[in-house]
């Protein structure tokens, strides 16, 4: 009798807990990296590839995440769960993101084609085709401190080709912070959307793996190294921009290295161009609102 009036009386004492009190340790929590990897393995010629892209993209976003103290959270979608519909599912099932230092960054490697309509590519899951923007319409729904969503696929028709390493240290966590979450003020987000080809290109992969993935992350870590003082004063959304063409001008140049070995280089020219693109916007939501 005595231990129920003893559990009824703490259970009272958690509900009356001071509002301030709540706040505060829901302020003290990490912000959270959600990661969401959508990687196609079921081709047996490219599945060595692919499964490079799943590790080494996980473990960059890992290191990341944890630079900026975050508390990184991967979902992997492959085999059977490489559908639209888990991956809409799973971006649902974070639910709302808004007022929070949470971000949310999905990654998908596979084939993508374009039916003319958008600059940006379809994702192909199976038998099934996902449009690029309106995966991105979903993260902007979720509304996550920042939003990143990278198609590392063909923006044409389904085709694939065939090194570096991006393995630099990555020394300033304050930039990595700024980046993902310790930016601007409560009612501010970032959404980005990054393509790693152009609309009517191919997106090229290696041995290693996606050319992209490679110098998406070799940009990632050159940036956050170089001018780390002047970089710190620069606004978030101006520092990812210049990751994304710092990137781009890797890919291109990785690939025209690959096509001087070409005999024809005007056909070399036309077969290896690829031209990431990307479009960053920063979301100001109303005064007294949770982004």
């Amino acid at each position: 009798m005595k231990r129920r009036q003893f559990l009824q009386s703490a259970s009272s004492a958690v509900a009356v807990m001071p509002t301030a009190l709540s706040e505060r340790i829901l302020n003290d929590a990490k912000p959270i990296l959600n990661v969401i990897l959508a990687v196609d393995l079921s081709e047996l010629k490219r599945k060595a590839d692919r499964t490079k892209d799943l590790v080494e993209m996980g473990d960059f976003l890992t290191r990341i995440g944890k630079l900026a103290d975050m508390d990184v959270r991967i979902v992997r979608l492959v085999d059977n769960d490489f559908t639209p519909e888990k991956l809409i599912k799973t971006i649902q099932g974070l639910g709302s993101m808004g007022g929070t230092k949470n971000s949310l960054i999905v990654y998908f490697s596979g084939h993508g084609n374009n039916d003319g309509e958008s600059l940006w590519p379809s994702f192909r899951m199976g038998n099934e085709s996902k449009k690029m923007k309106e995966i991105a319409k979903l993260i902007v729904n979720a509304r996550p401190k920042v939003g990143l969503l990278i198609g590392d696929c063909c923006n044409n028709v389904l085709t694939s080709a065939g090194g570096f390493t991006s393995t630099m240290p990555v020394p300033n966590p304050a930039i990595v912070k700024k980046l993902l979450w310790d930016f601007g003020t409560k009612n501010q987000r970032l959404s980005i959307q990054v393509s790693s080809a152009s609309k009517a290109e191919f997106s090229f992969s290696q041995s290693f793996g996606s050319v992209y993935k490679h110098c998406f992350m070799k940009a990632f870590n050159e940036k956050i190294e170089s001018n780390a003082e002047n970089n710190s004063r620069k606004e978030s959304g101006v520092v990812w921009e210049e990751i994304f063409v710092r990137a781009r001008v890797i890919t291109q140049g990785y690939l025209k290295s690959i096509s001087s070995a070409n005999t024809n280089a005007n056909e070399a020219a036309d077969v290896f161009k690829q031209t990431p693109y990307h479009a960053v916007t920063l979301v100001s939501c109303p005064e007294g609102t949770d982004c």
